[in-house]
């Protein structure tokens, strides 16, 4: 297989210093993702321990994706809880409902309705 683009920090205001990686399939906007060997790519509960942030924006297979790793991030559309922990599941979807299978993995706690504060914890595993 190709090797994939050197990671690359980009500059964008208001969030974090940012990461950008090359997505290794279609990457949905504001969702968990994860590094693999290969680029980014969803998050997946079995694999938590290699979430390293959330989309920022939605990219195609082998376009660069916008990473927030840390910090406050907004999304207008988004209906959180402030004060409570955010989570994901399956495909790096986010929610505030306790994941029951696989692991638990906060990765922020929301700020606003539409913002949440990003500091990923390290995953619990609870079950297969």
């Amino acid at each position: 297989p190709e090797r994939p683009r050197e990671l690359e920090w980009a500059d964008i205001p208001g969030i974090d210093a940012g990461l950008r990686l090359p997505a290794h399939a279609d990457i949905s906007g504001h969702r968990a993702v994860m590094a693999t060997p290969l680029g980014a790519e969803h998050a997946d509960p079995a694999n938590a321990g290699a979430v390293i942030g959330i989309s920022k924006h939605a990219a195609v297979a082998g376009d660069l994706v916008g990473i927030a790793a840390q910090g406050a991030l907004t999304e207008p559309t988004w209906a959180w809880t402030p004060g409570a922990p955010v989570f994901f599941v399956a495909d790096g979807l986010l929610t505030q409902t306790v994941p029951t299978t696989v692991a638990v993995m906060p990765i922020g706690t929301a700020l606003t309705p539409t913002s949440i504060l990003i500091n990923p914890l390290h995953a619990v595993f609870i079950g297969a």
